[in-house]
């Protein structure tokens, strides 16, 4: 993984951290979404069989 993605990865997890602290702010509930892009960028190695993509 590159510097910019380890960078990105910890961002995203400081970010859901501070998203769980305080779960009825305006912020709804980012965590999970951040769960799911934390899940994407440990994965980009593998085959992606998620949603479709249309270009």
């Amino acid at each position: 993984m590159s510097d910019e993605l380890k960078e990105l990865k910890r961002r995203l997890l400081l970010d859901m951290e501070e998203d769980q602290k305080y779960p009825d702010s305006d912020s709804g509930s980012a965590a999970d979404g951040l769960k799911a892009a934390i899940f994407e960028l440990e994965n980009l190695d593998k085959p992606y069989f998620g949603g479709r993509l249309d270009d």
